[in-house]
């Protein structure tokens, strides 16, 4: 019995390794990827040329594989998009939480410093200090007591102001921190290991189209082959195997998911 030339499980894992040709981050890994790109895409192709069947197939295969790299290169992108809007997003809401001690009376360089020059240098040391000799008497008790509180109930209050604003502070930092995720890897798990696998099953139920067709003998599950021989076929050649599936497709998507698992190693 013949035997396709790239085995299905096999082209799992050139999807998995072919994007490392676009790593950003390591010439290295473009460098693997560009020599797995070689020795399938193009040194296989050569070495079965003169074996019809398994050239067309391979064409075919290759065409598929080709559409899941694109889609994962895709998926990549709208993650990184995603995470870039979030640190944007978060960096803002933090400089902003960052700002809100710049009120506090006892920052250098704060508001309230700001403010105090300006009403000192408005109406003059002198003005204030000779204004507020006037107000306290030596032999007016009430006078001095009455100082005495409003002074005290100024000092509370800015004590008070300066420990709300921290408290705030924390509080918006705890927030931004706890909507806003930091582990780019276990967010990519989230959102994009799930995307893979429907990708990666997507292809798996061409790629076995595409075998059934070319090699019709050989079965995908339980010695059986997945699709009827009747139908429309999905590339026009002498066997028709992709029309309608004939095995129970809860019984394939668990049989895929288990191959699908097998090469992720995250």
């Amino acid at each position: 019995m013949d035997k396709p030339p790239l085995d299905i499980e096999q082209a799992i894992d050139l999807i998995l390794a072919i994007p490392s040709m676009f790593s950003k981050s390591s010439e290295g890994q473009r460098d693997f990827g560009k020599l797995i790109v070689g020795e399938y895409y193009s040194k296989l192709r050569l070495e079965n040329k003169d074996d019809p069947i398994a050239y067309r197939y391979l064409i075919n295969l290759f065409a598929v594989i080709s559409s899941a790299v694109r889609a994962f290169a895709v998926q990549r992108d709208i993650f990184e998009s995603h995470w870039k809007s979030i640190e944007d997003i978060r960096r803002i809401e933090l400089n902003a939480a960052e700002r809100l001690t710049d009120y506090s009376p006892f920052r250098e360089g704060s508001f309230w410093n700001k403010m105090q020059g300006f009403i000192i240098s408005l109406f003059g040391g002198g003005s204030i200090g000779a204004a507020i000799g006037v107000f306290i008497r030596t032999d007016n008790y009430h006078s001095i007591l009455m100082f005495s509180f409003i002074l005290l109930g100024w000092i509370l209050a800015i004590i008070g102001l300066d420990y709300w604003l921290q408290k705030r502070k924390d509080n918006r930092i705890s927030d931004i921190m706890t909507r806003f995720p930091t582990d780019i890897t276990e967010k990519w798990k989230q959102e994009t290991i799930p995307q893979y696998k429907t990708i990666l099953k997507n292809f798996l139920y061409l790629a076995i189209k595409i075998r059934e067709e070319y090699y019709p003998n050989l079965p995908t599950i339980e010695n059986t082959t997945i699709y009827s021989s009747k139908g429309i076929p999905h590339i026009q050649y002498k066997h028709s195997k992709a029309g309608q599936i004939i095995i129970d497709k809860d019984t394939v998507d668990e049989y895929l998911n288990k191959i699908i698992d097998r090469h992720f190693a995250f």
